[in-house]
């Protein structure tokens, strides 16, 4: 149950620095999956790797999840495509994530995760400064101010309701108190109803706009 799994994220120690839960076979062409995997074998005492390659992971979460719940900072770098789901793994162990490109979260899950307000939840590093501009992760992990990484990890965890459903027949104290990942869906797709309404009554410019796609917590 997710009221009973919150605190747990809240009182997990963190010893770790940053962890990487993903493939680590080792890329032909530089990028920022073999940058990350560089760093952290140079770094054993900052970064810890799961190894999910071969699909290791698919069938046993406590494979990362315990190694998550142990981290401060978690790695999303983009793979095969932009996003992962591992996102949202991190939401729910208090990991704070951290992207390397808009399109990894910021500009596709505008319905769940507030756009505006990724600088209170995560960290951006650009993956070309890595990559070749010879920026090291940990160090600029290391130069977050223990009191930002605490309320991170505070917002983190206030949006795990915002990326799991709940199970039909839930308890009363889940029904109603806030909006999960389906509520939140459906409440988007009818923004989208409407957006569109107001396009066919004379307005069609409106069914670009985007301010009205995504919603403040």
């Amino acid at each position: 149950h997710l009221h009973a799994w919150l605190p747990r994220a809240r009182r997990s120690g963190r010893g770790t620095l940053m962890l990487f839960a993903g493939g680590v076979s080792r890329p032909s062409q530089p990028n920022i999956r073999g940058s990350i995997l560089a760093e952290c074998a140079n770094r054993t005492d900052a970064c810890a790797v799961v190894d999910c390659s071969g699909g290791k992971c698919s069938h046993d979460p406590g494979r990362y999840m315990r190694a998550m719940l142990k981290a401060k900072f978690c790695l999303e770098p983009p793979g095969d495509t932009p996003t992962r789901c591992s996102t949202f793994d991190d939401i729910l162990a208090g990991c704070v994530p951290v992207f390397f490109e808009d399109l990894a979260a910021r500009s596709q899950y505008g319905w769940h995760l507030p756009p505006a307000q990724y600088d209170e939840f995560s960290v951006h590093r650009p993956k070309e400064t890595v990559v070749f501009g010879g920026v090291s992760i940990a160090e600029t992990l290391e130069a977050v101010p223990e009191g930002d990484v605490r309320r991170m990890r505070k917002r983190v965890l206030e949006m795990a309701p915002r990326v799991v459903y709940r199970r039909h027949g839930s308890t009363d104290e889940l029904k109603g108190v806030v909006k999960d990942a389906v509520d939140l869906a459906v409440d988007g797709v009818l923004r989208r109803i409407r957006r569109r309404t107001r396009a066919q009554e004379g307005l069609p410019d409106r069914i670009y706009a985007m301010e009205d796609d995504s919603i403040e917590m």
